[in-house]
């Protein structure tokens, strides 16, 4: 019998190369927080658009545009956008809550510190809200195959 992946989830994983600058850090670790399910997140939800976070930004977006690329193939010229980004915060004992974002094609997760055994559940519920032509189909663009 052979086994093939059919509509697997394809999962990028990108390292940033170097540590974050002590102006970068001070901006994450001095934003204003608002308690979440589980754990406390940043009041502002636009982080990225922050000046000093702009080589982090800028990380971010190549990362998501070659994900993009590999996977969805687009037929046309698209381009995708960072809409929101905010900062969470777990201390020992706390967790992050299983969500979902409805109103993105793509989401992402950029560590700043975690530890070592910490990690990320991921869950598909299998319907997508906005669809994009793809020029080649493979199978991480497919419905069927």
């Amino acid at each position: 019998m052979q086994l093939h992946n059919l509509f697997p989830t394809p999962v990028g994983f990108a390292e940033l190369g170097r540590s974050l600058s002590d102006e970068e850090l001070f901006f994450i670790r001095e934003l204003e927080t608002r308690p979440n399910q589980g754990n406390t997140t940043s009041t502002d939800n636009f982080v990225l658009r922050s000046p000093v976070l702009t080589n982090l930004r800028s990380f971010i977006e190549d990362a998501v545009s070659e994900y993009f690329k590999a996977t969805v193939n687009p037929k046309h010229n698209v381009s995708l956008r960072v809409t929101q980004s905010w900062c969470n915060y777990s201390e020992q004992g706390q967790y992050h809550h299983k969500h979902a974002h409805p109103n993105s094609y793509i989401s992402g997760v950029f560590y700043v510190q975690t530890n070592p055994d910490d990690r990320i559940y991921f869950y598909k519920d299998g319907w997508q809200q906005i669809k994009f032509p793809p020029e080649q189909w493979n199978p991480y663009n497919s419905e069927s195959w």
